[in-house]
């Protein structure tokens, strides 16, 4: 592995028992995401939120496509079926319409590579062409990247399309 390469995203949130599933899950989540990346990909949960490993560029694209809404919407509805990781497995006992909070959610993002600059406008292209006008995104002093969303649907969409790259349908 060239360490010229490696991608770590620290992924946390306002709201950290969003990833209280995740943390259920990873062994699972792991061996899918071993499946669809050849093994150049791998997710560590750490206290307030988990660690995205890319062992390459080239993973890090596979995995951050830039879709739209209606993509995956499509897709989810094609491959419903054949999910082994649904949204809903995902959001089951963390959150639900009723319990989305009224002041929305932060995803903060840290970029820890070479490839830094690369990274961020990736992320930042890839949730742009996702949500549009839709959702906030900034950075902070401690954060390189802030995506604020504020409705269950929005929030949803992405708990959809992490489900769909688990189940190695999105190439």
């Amino acid at each position: 592995m060239e360490n010229s390469e490696r991608i770590i995203v620290k992924f946390t949130s306002n709201f950290p028992r969003v990833f209280q599933n995740v943390q259920k899950f990873i062994l699972f989540l792991n061996n899918l995401f071993a499946q669809e990346s050849k093994g150049d990909f791998f997710i560590e949960t750490v206290e307030d939120g988990i660690l995205f490993i890319y062992k390459n560029i080239a993973t890090f694209d596979l995995l951050n496509p830039q879709l739209t809404e209606a993509e995956i919407s499509k897709l989810i509805k094609e491959k419903e079926a054949e999910l082994q990781l649904s949204p809903e497995m995902l959001l089951e006992g963390v959150m639900s319409k009723d319990t989305f909070p009224d002041q929305g959610i932060d995803f903060q993002y840290n970029f820890y590579t070479k490839q830094k600059e690369y990274a961020y406008n990736k992320l930042l292209g890839f949730h742009q062409g996702l949500y549009g006008d839709r959702i906030t995104l900034s950075f902070s002093e401690k954060y390189d990247l802030i995506l604020s969303i504020n409705n269950f649907e929005d929030f949803y969409l992405y708990v959809q399309l992490i489900a769909l790259m688990a189940n190695g349908i999105v190439h």
